[in-house]
């Protein structure tokens, strides 16, 4: 995730709903034009608030729709490379790091069994770019991921390919930016999304099913690679298709198909 500095988040994203919570936001021009807010600036109750007004509602994943168990290896050292985490403190900050954990996510995907090169996937480093944009209602929000898993052969940034977007915190100091990009994200696709938020050490996965906003916090590196991989062969014939359509693909169950086109309520675009 491309993140401001903690000390920048001055503003948030929404006025104060009569019903709910108590948080503002400052515009940054007449009330007649969208705020832009970058993704790391927005509250987490904002989120909360944003995620009711699109009607989707946010699930324990572990608990409705538990992750298999991860893929067991024969190869001992290829289980001690499945478990290894990510060293975000040998890197002086997020950005400096973001082409290394490419790799990293790219390693740890082939030992799943990703297919990398012609007819399969690339990691892309899209952490210069700002490539996720939506607006609904007045607010106007923006920002970006560090890495994205695309099909081979698309060019960079390429976020409306995305299968994969990842970026690193923990999920309590990063919930509202993962969650704004998840929906821009899935607003932006045409295949269903899955977030991945990391520090390095623990993944938090995030993936919007049906009406639901289903979130597995706390997972080891195994469990999310193992789950990343069976996402991506669950895709079917959509995984590594390069399509420029605005709409979801014909035949994509009604499960994942129902929040991307949901989303094509709000106005998504590639920022500047």
């Amino acid at each position: 995730m491309n993140y401001d500095s903690a000390k920048e988040r001055t503003c948030k994203m929404f006025s104060r709903p009569p019903e709910y919570g108590t948080y503002q936001y400052e515009l940054a021009g007449p009330l007649t034009s969208p705020a832009s807010v970058q993704f790391s600036a927005a509250s987490s109750s904002a989120v909360t608030y944003l995620i009711r007004q699109l009607g989707f509602l946010e699930v324990n994943g572990h608990e409705l729709y538990p992750l298999q168990q991860p893929q067991a290896f024969d190869n001992p050292e290829d289980e001690q490379r499945a478990a290894k985490a990510f060293p975000f403190e040998n890197f002086p900050d997020e950005h400096a790091a973001a082409s290394d954990l490419a790799e990293h996510h790219q390693r740890h995907l082939h030992l799943h069994g990703v297919c990398f090169g012609r007819g399969g996937f690339a990691i892309e480093d899209v952490h210069k770019a700002h490539p996720l944009a939506l607006t609904h209602g007045r607010q106007s929000l923006r920002g970006g991921v560090h890495c994205a898993l695309v099909p081979f052969g698309v060019a960079n940034p390429a976020a409306h390919q995305a299968r994969i977007s990842d970026g690193p915190l923990t999920f309590e100091d990063g919930r509202a930016q993962v969650v704004c990009a998840a929906l821009a994200g899935a607003a932006l696709s045409q295949t269903p999304l899955l977030m991945d938020l990391t520090d390095g050490t623990v993944h938090h996965l995030l993936q919007l099913r049906g009406d639901e906003l289903v979130v597995y916090q706390h997972c080891s590196p195994q469990q999310a690679y193992s789950e990343m991989a069976r996402w991506l062969a669950q895709l079917g014939p959509w995984k590594v298709r390069r399509s420029t359509c605005a709409q979801p693909p014909k035949g994509l169950p009604e499960l994942d198909a129902r929040p991307l086109k949901k989303l094509r309520r709000l106005c998504c675009q590639t920022a500047d």
